[in-house]
C-alpha cells in the first residue's frame, strides 16, 4: 500500500522530513515481511526474567526481556537494558495474563512524540541523544533526535486493539499480604525454549522415559541371542526409542531451539509409539501446536507420551525353568497360575537324532504331568499328557536349528491334576544322546 511504497529518489529534489519517514517505512515493512515469510512462529520471548523480590510487593517488574513481536518488531526491555517496566497489582486481580504492550503504527497517525504521557499511542518517544562521530578518530558529538519504543505492560482486560502484544506471565491471584502469585506452569510465545521451564522439564522427563523403556528392551532382548518373529516389534520399538532419545537430547544441550521443533520431533515419537502400545494402534487424537498457548500443546502432548512409555509391555512366550531330579525327571515349577488356564505350552527337544525320528520317537518316550501324579503314570503306564509334533517353531519363542517342537494338549482330567500340581514333570525313557531341552509357556 501506498504507505510503505518505495521512494523514487531523483536529482536535484527538495528533500523533506517525509521522504526518510517513508524510506523507513519502505525498508521496515521490506524486512518485516521477508522475516515473516521465511520462518513461521519466528516471535516470541528470547529471554525473560522478573524481579522475584517485588513480586512479594504486589509488583510485576521485568529485569530483562528480549524478543520479536508477532509485528517483527525487535525488543530488549527491562531494567539490565536501561528500560524498566512495571506494573503494580491488587487485592482484586487474579486468573489475568499480563501483556508486553507496543502501539502500533497505523497510516496518517504520528510515529512519535516528545510527550510521555502514559496513555499516548504514538510508537516512538521522541528523545534528544549525543552521538559521537566515529570515522577517523575526531570524536565530535552531534545531538541528534532518536525515537525509543513505547512499551508497556498491560492486563489483558485493559488491551485493545491499538497495541501489538505479547504475552509474559499469568497472575493467578494477589495474596492479602500483596504478594503476586504467578502460574509456574505457565509458558510465554517464544523463540528459544531456555525461556520455558515446562518444556524443558518435559524434554527431561520424556528423555528419563525413553531411557527407561530403552533398558528394558535391550535386557530382554540380550537374555537370548536367537532371534524369534514375536521380538521383531521388540527390536523395532528399540529402535524408534533409540533414534528419538538421539534426538530429545540434542534438543536439550542445544542452543536457540525454538519450541515448534521440539514439539514436532515429540508428537512424531508420540504417533510411532502408539503404533506398538494403542489399541486402535495409531494416536487417534494428535495434539496440535498453538505458538500462542504452548501450554495447552505440551501438556497434551506429554500426556500421550507418559501414558504410552508408561505402558507395561507384557511378554507373550514366558521361558519356565526344567530343574533336574533324580531317575532322570525334570520338573518345571509354575508359580503363575494364571498360565495354566491363559497360556499354550511347549516343549522344545534337541537330541543327536535326525529330526524326523525326534519328531516319532520321543512322544513314546516321555512321560508328562504334574509334578505329583508322574510316578503314577510312569508305574502304572498312563499316557499322562500327550504331546504332538509341531510341523515349525512358534513364531512367539527364539528360533533354535535343531529343536522340534511338541505342543502339550490340554485335557480336562491332566489340567485338573495340573491346578492342584506344583509344577510340570517329565520322564524320559531310554538313552536319548544329547539331549536338550526348552520349556516355554505362550500366552494366548
Amino acid at each position: 500500500m501506498a504507505f510503505q511504497d518505495k521512494v523514487i529518489w531523483t536529482e536535484g529534489m527538495f528533500l523533506r522530513p517525509q521522504h526518510m519517514q517513508q524510506h523507513d517505512r519502505y525498508i521496515d515493512s521490506q524486512f518485516r515481511e521477508r522475516n515473516r515469510l521465511l520462518q513461521r512462529y519466528g516471535w516470541g520471548v528470547k529471554t525473560l526474567s522478573v524481579d522475584e523480590n517485588l513480586l512479594g510487593q504486589g509488583t510485576f517488574s521485568i529485569t530483562k526481556c528480549s524478543g520479536v513481536l508477532a509485528d517483527g518488531t525487535l525488543f530488549h526491555v527491562g531494567s539490565a537494558f536501561g528500560y524498566p517496566l512495571t506494573l503494580s497489582l491488587n487485592e482484586s486481580i487474579q486468573d489475568q495474563k499480563v501483556y508486553l504492550c507496543l502501539p502500533v503504527v497505523l497510516p496518517g497517525s504520528d510515529e512519535a512524540e516528545l510527550d510521555e504521557n502514559p496513555e499516548s499511542l504514538t510508537r516512538y518517544l521522541k528523545k534528544e541523544v549525543e552521538v559521537r562521530d566515529s570515522n577517523l578518530g575526531q570524536g565530535k558529538l552531534a545531538r541528534l533526535n532518536t525515537g525509543g519504543l513505547r512499551f508497556k505492560l498491560l492486563l489483558e482486560d485493559n488491551i485493545t486493539s491499538d497495541y501489538s502484544r505479547i504475552a509474559m506471565t499469568h497472575i493467578q491471584e494477589v495474596a492479602g499480604d500483596g504478594a503476586i502469585v504467578l502460574d509456574e506452569a505457565f509458558i510465554p510465545p517464544c523463540i528459544d525454549i531456555s525461556v520455558a521451564a515446562p518444556i524443558t522439564q518435559a524434554l527431561s522427563e520424556a528423555i528419563g522415559l525413553l531411557n527407561h523403556r530403552a533398558e528394558a528392551l535391550a535386557g530382554r532382548l540380550s537374555k537370548n541371542s536367537r532371534t524369534s518373529t514375536s521380538e521383531v516389534a521388540d527390536f523395532l520399538l528399540l529402535q524408534l526409542v533409540n533414534r528419538y532419545i538421539a534426538c530429545l537430547q540434542h534438543w536439550q544441550h542445544a542452543e536457540n531451539v525454538h519450541p515448534e521443533l521440539v514439539f514436532v520431533d515429540m508428537v512424531s515419537m508420540a504417533s510411532e509409539i502408539a503404533t506398538f502400545t494403542r489399541k486402535e494402534k495409531r494416536l487417534i487424537d494428535l495434539p496440535v501446536y498453538q505458538h500462542d498457548d504452548l501450554r495447552v500443546s505440551f501438556s497434551r502432548l506429554m500426556g500421550d507420551i507418559r501414558q504410552s512409555l508408561s505402558m507395561v509391555f507384557e511378554q507373550t512366550a514366558v521361558a519356565l525353568e526344567l530343574q533336574e531330579r533324580n531317575y532322570g525327571v525334570k520338573v518345571a515349577p509354575i508359580h503363575d497360575r494364571r498360565l495354566l488356564e491363559d497360556a499354550t505350552f511347549i516343549l522344545a527337544i534337541k537330541a543327536d537324532w535326525p529330526k524326523e525320528t525326534v519328531a516319532s520317537r520321543i512322544p513314546s518316550a516321555v512321560k508328562a504331568g504334574g509334578v505329583e501324579q508322574l510316578r503314577e503314570l510312569v508305574n502304572l503306564q498312563l499316557p499322562g499328557i500327550r504331546l504332538v509334533a509341531m510341523p515349525m517353531a512358534p513364531r512367539q519363542i527364539p528360533y533354535n536349528a535343531g529343536y522340534t517342537y511338541f505342543q502339550m494338549e490340554k485335557s480336562a482330567e491332566n489340567w485338573s491334576h495340573l491346578r492342584k500340581s506344583g509344577g510340570f514333570a517329565f520322564h524320559f525313557s531310554g538313552e536319548i544322546p544329547g539331549l536338550q531341552l526348552e520349556f516355554w509357556a505362550i500366552k494366548e
